[in-house]
């Protein structure tokens, strides 16, 4: 099956953009995650510091 020729499936393309921006929220969890991980740990020493 040549898939350049092939007319996309709007219900196959639309599971796929479903599943990419479910990945992109995840990515943006797991970044916002991480800046807050790493606030956490900055906010202990300056706590700690004091």
């Amino acid at each position: 099956m040549n898939l350049l020729s092939h007319q996309p499936d709007p219900e196959l393309q639309l599971l796929v953009d479903n599943k990419l921006s479910q990945g992109k929220q995840l990515e943006l969890e797991l970044a916002c995650m991480l800046v807050l991980s790493q606030l956490l740990d900055q906010l202990d020493k300056v706590i700690s510091v004091n």
